[in-house]
Protein backbone atom coordinates (compact mmCIF):
# COMPACT_ATOMS: atom_id res chain seq x y z
CA UNK A 1 0.00 0.00 0.00
CA UNK A 2 2.67 2.45 0.94
CA UNK A 3 4.23 1.86 -2.82
CA UNK A 4 1.08 2.94 -4.06
CA UNK A 5 0.92 6.30 -2.06
CA UNK A 6 4.61 7.24 -2.88
CA UNK A 7 3.79 6.20 -6.57
CA UNK A 8 1.49 8.44 -6.34
CA UNK A 9 2.63 11.11 -4.29
CA UNK A 10 5.24 10.89 -7.90
CA UNK A 11 2.83 11.58 -10.45
CA UNK A 12 1.44 14.30 -8.69
CA UNK A 13 4.85 16.19 -8.29
CA UNK A 14 5.21 15.18 -12.54
CA UNK A 15 2.10 16.59 -12.62
CA UNK A 16 2.40 19.97 -10.62
CA UNK A 17 5.83 20.33 -12.25
CA UNK A 18 4.14 20.68 -15.51
CA UNK A 19 1.04 22.76 -14.71
CA UNK A 20 2.40 25.55 -12.22
CA UNK A 21 -0.34 27.17 -10.15
CA UNK A 22 1.76 30.48 -9.74
CA UNK A 23 0.74 32.98 -12.17
CA UNK A 24 4.00 33.82 -13.14
CA UNK A 25 4.85 30.80 -14.06
CA UNK A 26 1.66 30.57 -16.19
CA UNK A 27 3.02 29.77 -20.22
CA UNK A 28 1.88 32.72 -22.61
CA UNK A 29 -0.24 30.21 -24.50
CA UNK A 30 -2.63 29.90 -21.27
CA UNK A 31 -2.50 33.81 -20.58
CA UNK A 32 -3.60 34.51 -24.28
CA UNK A 33 -6.36 31.59 -23.90
CA UNK A 34 -7.89 33.41 -20.88
CA UNK A 35 -7.72 36.35 -22.66
CA UNK A 36 -9.62 35.36 -25.35
CA UNK A 37 -11.65 33.98 -23.37
CA UNK A 38 -12.25 36.79 -21.40
CA UNK A 39 -13.99 39.19 -24.10
CA UNK A 40 -11.43 40.08 -26.70
CA UNK A 41 -12.22 37.11 -28.90
CA UNK A 42 -14.30 39.58 -30.81
CA UNK A 43 -11.98 42.04 -31.32
CA UNK A 44 -10.43 40.30 -35.04
CA UNK A 45 -14.12 40.24 -36.26
CA UNK A 46 -14.66 44.21 -35.03
CA UNK A 47 -11.30 44.88 -36.70
CA UNK A 48 -12.34 42.79 -39.75
CA UNK A 49 -15.72 44.70 -40.12
CA UNK A 50 -13.86 48.21 -39.40
CA UNK A 51 -11.30 47.58 -42.56
CA UNK A 52 -14.26 46.63 -45.39
CA UNK A 53 -15.49 49.42 -46.62
CA UNK A 54 -19.92 49.41 -46.39
CA UNK A 55 -21.01 49.33 -50.33
CA UNK A 56 -24.49 48.03 -51.61
CA UNK A 57 -23.00 44.96 -52.49
CA UNK A 58 -20.42 41.96 -51.25
CA UNK A 59 -18.33 41.96 -54.18
CA UNK A 60 -14.74 42.56 -55.38
CA UNK A 61 -15.21 44.88 -58.01
CA UNK A 62 -12.60 44.17 -60.74
CA UNK A 63 -9.66 46.12 -59.65
CA UNK A 64 -9.66 44.00 -56.33
CA UNK A 65 -10.58 40.39 -57.48
CA UNK A 66 -7.69 37.88 -57.87
CA UNK A 67 -7.64 34.58 -58.89
CA UNK A 68 -5.27 33.80 -56.68
CA UNK A 69 -5.85 30.19 -55.98
CA UNK A 70 -6.81 31.12 -51.86
CA UNK A 71 -10.11 29.21 -51.34
CA UNK A 72 -10.92 31.07 -48.61
CA UNK A 73 -14.93 31.18 -49.13
CA UNK A 74 -17.16 28.11 -49.39
CA UNK A 75 -17.52 26.98 -52.33
CA UNK A 76 -20.99 27.55 -52.67
CA UNK A 77 -20.92 31.67 -51.61
CA UNK A 78 -22.12 34.24 -53.32
CA UNK A 79 -20.94 38.18 -53.32
CA UNK A 80 -24.23 39.17 -53.47
CA UNK A 81 -27.78 37.91 -54.94
CA UNK A 82 -27.72 38.48 -58.50
CA UNK A 83 -29.54 36.66 -60.87
CA UNK A 84 -27.91 33.78 -62.31
CA UNK A 85 -28.27 33.14 -66.56
CA UNK A 86 -31.23 30.83 -65.85
CA UNK A 87 -33.25 33.46 -63.70
CA UNK A 88 -33.28 36.29 -66.33
CA UNK A 89 -35.91 34.59 -68.66
CA UNK A 90 -38.63 35.03 -65.47
CA UNK A 91 -38.00 38.19 -64.56
CA UNK A 92 -39.20 39.98 -68.50
CA UNK A 93 -41.65 42.96 -67.80
CA UNK A 94 -43.12 44.58 -70.59
CA UNK A 95 -40.75 43.21 -73.10
CA UNK A 96 -37.66 44.13 -71.18
CA UNK A 97 -35.52 42.55 -68.43
CA UNK A 98 -36.79 43.90 -65.68
CA UNK A 99 -35.17 46.96 -64.35
CA UNK A 100 -33.26 46.87 -67.89
CA UNK A 101 -33.88 48.50 -71.53
CA UNK A 102 -32.57 45.18 -72.88
CA UNK A 103 -35.57 42.59 -74.77
CA UNK A 104 -35.17 38.91 -75.18
CA UNK A 105 -35.21 39.41 -79.04
CA UNK A 106 -32.21 41.93 -78.43
CA UNK A 107 -28.90 40.37 -80.67
CA UNK A 108 -26.31 39.27 -78.48
CA UNK A 109 -24.06 41.50 -80.76
CA UNK A 110 -26.10 44.38 -79.90
CA UNK A 111 -24.45 44.66 -76.76
CA UNK A 112 -21.13 42.46 -76.90
CA UNK A 113 -19.68 43.83 -80.77
CA UNK A 114 -16.59 41.46 -80.59
CA UNK A 115 -18.95 38.16 -81.35
CA UNK A 116 -20.74 38.40 -84.41
CA UNK A 117 -23.64 35.75 -83.80
CA UNK A 118 -27.38 36.86 -84.92
CA UNK A 119 -27.96 34.81 -81.31
CA UNK A 120 -30.75 36.25 -79.31
CA UNK A 121 -30.45 37.51 -75.69
CA UNK A 122 -33.33 34.83 -74.99
CA UNK A 123 -31.36 32.13 -76.77
CA UNK A 124 -28.13 32.77 -75.18
CA UNK A 125 -28.97 32.80 -71.60
CA UNK A 126 -29.88 29.43 -72.00
CA UNK A 127 -26.43 28.25 -73.02
CA UNK A 128 -24.26 27.16 -70.51
CA UNK A 129 -21.50 29.09 -72.13
CA UNK A 130 -19.33 32.05 -70.77
CA UNK A 131 -21.48 34.19 -73.20
CA UNK A 132 -24.61 33.18 -71.21
CA UNK A 133 -22.36 34.41 -67.59
CA UNK A 134 -21.68 37.85 -69.29
CA UNK A 135 -25.29 38.02 -70.65
CA UNK A 136 -26.30 37.65 -67.01
CA UNK A 137 -23.50 40.42 -65.70
CA UNK A 138 -24.70 42.56 -68.43
CA UNK A 139 -28.52 42.37 -67.01
CA UNK A 140 -27.46 42.43 -63.34
CA UNK A 141 -25.24 45.78 -64.29
CA UNK A 142 -28.35 46.87 -65.92
CA UNK A 143 -30.74 47.00 -62.68
CA UNK A 144 -28.21 48.39 -60.48
CA UNK A 145 -28.03 45.04 -58.82
CA UNK A 146 -24.07 45.48 -58.67
CA UNK A 147 -22.54 48.22 -57.11
CA UNK A 148 -19.72 49.82 -58.81
CA UNK A 149 -19.86 47.55 -61.98
CA UNK A 150 -21.11 49.63 -65.13
CA UNK A 151 -22.91 48.22 -67.97
CA UNK A 152 -19.98 49.15 -70.15
CA UNK A 153 -17.65 47.67 -67.55
CA UNK A 154 -19.71 44.36 -67.78
CA UNK A 155 -19.30 44.82 -72.05
CA UNK A 156 -15.68 45.51 -71.94
CA UNK A 157 -15.10 42.33 -70.04
CA UNK A 158 -16.46 40.43 -72.33
CA UNK A 159 -15.44 42.40 -75.43
CA UNK A 160 -11.86 42.95 -74.56
CA UNK A 161 -11.37 40.01 -71.72
CA UNK A 162 -12.89 37.05 -73.65
CA UNK A 163 -12.48 38.15 -77.66
CA UNK A 164 -9.89 40.24 -76.91
CA UNK A 165 -6.71 40.90 -76.17
CA UNK A 166 -7.33 41.50 -72.47
CA UNK A 167 -9.76 43.43 -70.03
CA UNK A 168 -7.41 46.14 -68.03
CA UNK A 169 -8.79 45.41 -64.50
CA UNK A 170 -6.71 47.38 -62.71
CA UNK A 171 -3.39 49.28 -63.27
CA UNK A 172 -1.07 46.99 -64.50
CA UNK A 173 -3.06 43.70 -64.31
CA UNK A 174 -4.83 42.39 -67.72
CA UNK A 175 -7.36 39.42 -67.53
CA UNK A 176 -7.65 36.70 -70.10
CA UNK A 177 -10.88 34.98 -71.00
CA UNK A 178 -10.05 32.36 -67.92
CA UNK A 179 -9.74 35.36 -65.15
CA UNK A 180 -13.52 36.85 -66.92
CA UNK A 181 -14.99 33.69 -66.62
CA UNK A 182 -13.94 33.10 -62.99
CA UNK A 183 -14.41 36.64 -62.03
CA UNK A 184 -18.09 35.89 -63.56
CA UNK A 185 -18.67 32.82 -61.52
CA UNK A 186 -17.68 34.67 -58.39
CA UNK A 187 -19.95 37.52 -58.89
CA UNK A 188 -22.91 34.87 -59.90
CA UNK A 189 -21.97 32.33 -57.27
CA UNK A 190 -21.76 29.47 -59.90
Amino acid sequence: MRHIVEKQDNVNDRRNAEYPRDAADVPASSRRRKLLRGGLIGAPAVLALHATPVRASNCKLPSGFSVSGNQSRPDQYACTTLYKPAQWPERVVSGKYSGTSVAPNDLFKTYFTSDPTTAKIRDVLTEASVRSKATAVLLNAASNQLSGLSVQMAKDMYNLGVKGSGYPAAAGVTWNAATVEAYYNYILGL
